[in-house]
């Protein structure tokens, strides 16, 4: 198994499929998973594009997905249906705003339900 570890993307969902092209990382190979070690959303403009692209690896089991505090921040921002000041200055209400500006219907539903199922995994051999 070839694991490829990223952390942080913030949403920059370009410069992270650059970089997994680059490490050759090929989805069709059974032996390629993805680690993310948190922190996918927040900041960056790409916020569907990473949310489709983590349901789709999530399906094929594809992905291994560590929760960290911005995926603590967003769930805070739907468990009390409020933004605040830390929203703000971390970029959280950004994901909000790129999810409630989609017309798909259910996006904010779905990525709610999907942001409560992350959490931390604990890998074992």
């Amino acid at each position: 198994m070839k694991y490829f570890v990223i952390s942080d993307i913030h949403i920059f969902y370009t410069e992270m499929m650059t970089s997994l092209i680059s490490n050759v990382f090929d989805i069709k190979n059974p032996d390629h998973k993805v680690i993310i070690c948190g922190d996918a959303f927040d900041r960056g403009c790409e916020t569907i594009k990473m949310f489709e692209w983590l349901k789709e690896m999530k399906l094929k089991d594809k992905l291994i997905y560590v929760r960290d505090n911005h995926e603590d921040l967003l769930e805070d921002v739907f468990r009390h249906n409020r933004i605040t000041n830390i929203d703000v200055s971390k970029g959280t209400y950004l994901t909000i705003k790129h999810l409630a500006q989609e017309q798909r219907g259910q996006i904010i539903d779905d990525f709610d339900a999907w942001i409560h199922k992350v959490n931390c995994l604990v890998l074992e051999e």
